[in-house]
């Protein structure tokens, strides 16, 4: 694999912000929606500033993920992994707490990277866990994968067995959408793949391919019934291997390897699920420009066949993709800014547009 950051939050300079946003739908979309309407309403009315973007603090700080509560319209609660440690908000953004119990290997290389990862259970109320990643610390400190169970009040490191700590600088962690019945958490990283079904305190290693990365997962919106999860998966240096969706139809037990256009280096950065998915199967998959042109492509059968949908978007990575429950589809370029699509992917223009 190529040795750079290989995870979808590599955007950076005046796009940060938009992106770090944007790279929260693992927990729930629609409180994603929500966010962003409680934000630019509550504070645009005294500075004039409807539609645009403001400030939440951390001027000066690597955000690298950013996670919200399920409960957003009650508790007002957000996570940030950043390059100044695990912070948390319980009034939309307008004060943050640090969170430093358990946390005790933390300085500034520790957590917050472009990779780092943070994770909110779809049953926080209840269950109050929350899923972050650190990387490996200079001082040779034990890092990974740490679980709080009282909404960030305290942490335990809940590392795979046999799994080399440098390796969950890029992971990507994902509850199920089933999480309350099911007990799946997903954690893909660099050379690996593996499962729980007891809330992290056990691990099934599915795949260790030294030279795959995974770099992000999508659910069905039909997941407690159809069972269906994709996750992108980017191709190394090694041409040995490939690139490209893996799909699961048994709550990720086992995967196959999709690969569009039959192009087997495909590097994909992120994977997306229609709203309607159940009725229209619909995935968008953001990858390096394949052949210098298509960087966002499109299935409307569930991934057995692909088809380019980038037009009006610049030759460059696609890092992140979102979908509103109402089907607008929204889209991170690597250095090249955000971007809306109100015609299923068929046109794009920028966001701040």
């Amino acid at each position: 694999m190529k040795k750079r950051k290989i995870a979808k939050k590599s955007l950076k300079s005046n796009n940060s912000l938009i992106l770090v946003v944007l790279v929260s739908v693992a927990i729930a979309i629609s409180s994603f929606f929500i966010l962003l309407k409680d934000i630019i309403t509550t504070k645009a009315a005294s500075n004039n500033s409807l539609g645009r973007w403001i400030s939440l603090g951390m001027e000066g700080v690597n955000v690298g993920a950013i996670a919200i509560s399920p409960d957003f319209v009650s508790d007002k609660t957000l996570f940030i992994n950043s390059s100044e440690g695990i912070f948390k908000s319980t009034n939309a953004g307008h004060t943050w707490e640090k969170l430093v119990n358990g946390l005790h290997i933390w300085h500034p290389s520790s957590f917050g990277g472009y990779n780092s990862s943070v994770a909110v259970s779809p049953n926080y109320a209840i269950d109050k866990t929350v899923f972050i990643n650190s990387t490996p610390s200079d001082d040779g400190s034990l890092s990974g994968i740490y679980r709080s169970q009282d909404k960030g009040e305290s942490w335990k490191l809940v590392n795979i067995e046999d799994i080399a700590i440098e390796r969950y600088e890029d992971a990507q962690i994902s509850f199920s959408p089933d999480y309350s019945n099911d007990h799946i958490i997903l954690i893909g990283g660099f050379g690996f793949l593996a499962r729980s079904v007891n809330n992290g305190n056990s691990w099934h290693v599915i795949n260790t391919s030294s030279n795959r990365g995974i770099t992000d997962f999508a659910f069905s919106t039909n997941y407690s019934s159809d069972h269906t999860i994709f996750a992108a998966v980017t191709v190394g240096d090694d041409t040995s291997n490939t690139g490209g969706i893996l799909k699961s139809t048994d709550r990720g037990e086992t995967w196959n390897l999709l690969i569009p256009f039959d192009q087997p280096y495909i590097t994909p950065w992120a994977v997306a699920v229609s709203p309607n998915f159940v009725h229209d199967h619909i995935i968008f998959a953001g990858t390096d420009a394949i052949d210098g042109v298509n960087n966002l492509i499109k299935s409307v059968d569930g991934g057995l066949t692909w088809q380019p949908a980038s037009r009006g978007l610049p030759i460059t990575d696609i890092q992140d993709i979102v979908i509103s429950p109402d089907g607008v589809i929204y889209a991170g370029a690597g250095g090249g800014g955000a971007f809306i699509s109100h015609d299923l992917g068929n046109s794009w223009v920028p966001l701040n547009d």
